[in-house]
């Protein structure tokens, strides 16, 4: 176990938390994440290490360095449970049910690049619905294509849309274009959404880096919240 790890161990404990699995769930942390950087087999990065710092109520300071402020002598009585489903709470994906509509292929890469018909008339295949999505009335998937998405989104990977959520900036997205002609298809391309304005919509990508993907307002349909993959488990 490395030092850090050592010091979260004691705050984890001194926190209440008799096994680290206990811990992680509590918080909504993935598990493996946090036993890794617990018994040192990952680098925590300053970001998690303040997340950690704040939950175990101790100095990050201490944590880093073993100075300042670090957990008391007696043990904390554990936070109340939380109302929010845990990723620890949902069931198999093999319990999944398959019936997650998947509408199309998206373009990943500029639109210069193809096009993804977009027709939710016209299902393709069906995958199975994460926990987030049991109930959720319109709720599809499309596969990407090109890798200008990656790491966030691979190449042939589902890229999930809770229809009922609206996407802010930071949030990947699906937007789906107005066709060129009437009856032709529905270009769709798959971005992280960056702004948006009652002209424009500009949009970025990782591969190559680009963050001023400009379209006119005027040309988009619609635009979808890609539903992270930490959400789709959670109940």
């Amino acid at each position: 176990m490395s030092v850090i790890g050592d010091r979260l161990k004691r705050a984890r404990e001194q926190a209440g938390f008799e096994e680290a699995t206990e811990a992680a769930r509590a918080h909504g942390w993935p598990v493996p994440t946090y036993l890794s950087h617990e018994n040192g087999t990952r680098g925590v990065p300053l970001k998690k290490l303040t997340v950690y710092a704040a939950a175990f109520r101790v100095n990050v300071e201490w944590l880093i360095t073993g100075r300042g402020e670090g957990p008391p002598d007696e043990p904390m009585a554990p936070p109340p449970p939380s109302n929010v489903g845990r990723i620890g709470d949902a069931p198999a994906i093999g319990e999944w049910r398959r019936d997650l509509p998947v509408y199309g292929t998206a373009l990943g890469g500029a639109e210069e690049y193809g096009a993804f018909e977009f027709n939710t008339g016209d299902i393709v295949d069906y995958i199975r619905r994460p926990p987030r999505l049991q109930g959720v009335k319109n709720a599809f998937a499309v596969f990407a294509v090109g890798e200008s998405m990656l790491p966030r989104i691979r190449p042939g990977g589902p890229a999930i849309i809770h229809p009922g959520v609206a996407p802010a900036p930071g949030d990947d997205v699906l937007v789906e274009l107005k066709p060129a002609a009437e009856g032709a298809a529905h270009p769709g391309l798959i971005k992280r959404l960056v702004s948006r304005s009652e002209t424009r919509l500009r949009l970025a990508q990782f591969n190559p880096p680009n963050d001023n993907i400009a379209i006119p307002m005027r040309r988009v349909l619609r635009i979808y919240r890609i539903v992270p993959y930490e959400d789709l488990l959670a109940l």
